[in-house]
């Protein structure tokens, strides 16, 4: 999978400004679906109780 130029852009902005380093193209894109793939494994709704119940 590859990320949009402007994504994979803006993502080595963020890395360089958080720490000073300079990554590739390659780099940032894979570091970025990386760091997508942890947030869709750490970001997921926690159900209440009631949503529990209509399981």
């Amino acid at each position: 999978m590859k990320l949009s130029d402007k994504a994979v852009a803006d993502f080595k902005k963020i890395y360089f400004e958080t720490y000073k380093i300079r990554l590739s193209g390659d780099e940032a894109n894979k570091r970025a679906l990386n760091f997508l793939k942890l947030m869709k494994l750490v970001y997921k709704p926690i159900l209440t109780n009631i949503q529990m119940q209509r399981i």
